[in-house]
């Protein structure tokens, strides 16, 4: 969905909160809210958890035997948060937001990565493995799909083509990248004899520095 289609969702949502509200229409305004905060902050990103808060909190404020007043109060709320998010649209800060987000749950990864590393033994480096190569996948991902025009479908190897035919990785990049596409690979596929520490440590300082240079 382009972000034409998108301000143009919010308002209708919005323009739908007004008024009563029936259940049909009730069901429509939440869940969609849910769907456009998801597509313009990211899934599991701080607003979409923020918005379901604020419902949960309101449809517990006012009791159930009220479902009129609840729905109509909650859809209000909804609209409320809506009308910020399309603000924010105008003011050219969502991107910022998405990366500063994008940014954080790649730090979570490796900082998890980092301390299951260092409770050591074999066990252990095959955690930091996992996580490690999560955190390299999804950070390829999320670039490829901001410099490279890729979707979310694609083989992670042809992610790192598109990088590379766009011109965003270039040079020892492309061969470093690629190189952690067999450690991404031997993780996922539990192949821990083919993984050394020392791989896992290469691999989150490469993430760190896409996320210091491309998510900030």
């Amino acid at each position: 969905m382009d972000e034409q289609r998108i301000r143009s969702r919010i308002k209708f949502l919005i323009d739908k909160s007004e008024g009563q509200i029936d259940e049909a229409s009730y069901g429509e305004i939440v869940h969609g809210a849910s769907s456009i905060m998801a597509l313009v902050y990211g899934p599991g990103s701080r607003q979409v958890a923020a918005l379901e808060r604020a419902i949960g909190d309101e449809q517990k404020r006012v009791s159930r035997d009220f479902q009129e007043l609840q729905r109509t109060t909650v859809a209000k709320l909804v609209a409320g948060m809506l009308a910020g998010t399309l603000a924010e649209m105008d003011a050219g800060l969502v991107g910022s937001i998405r990366q500063q987000a994008a940014a954080e749950v790649l730090a979570d990864f490796v900082a998890l990565s980092r301390s299951a590393l260092e409770s050591g033994g074999d066990q252990a480096k095959n955690v930091a493995a996992v996580l490690a190569a999560a955190a390299f996948e999804d950070s390829i991902r999320r670039l490829g799909a901001i410099h490279a025009g890729t979707v979310g479908g694609e083989k992670l190897a042809d992610v790192l083509v598109a990088l590379k035919n766009s011109r965003f990785l270039q040079g020892p990049q492309v061969a470093i990248a690629q190189s952690y596409l067999t450690f991404r690979n031997h993780a996922m596929h539990a192949q821990w004899d083919k993984i050394e520490s020392e791989a896992v440590n290469s691999v989150l300082g490469f993430v760190e520095q896409l996320v210091l240079k491309h998510f900030q």
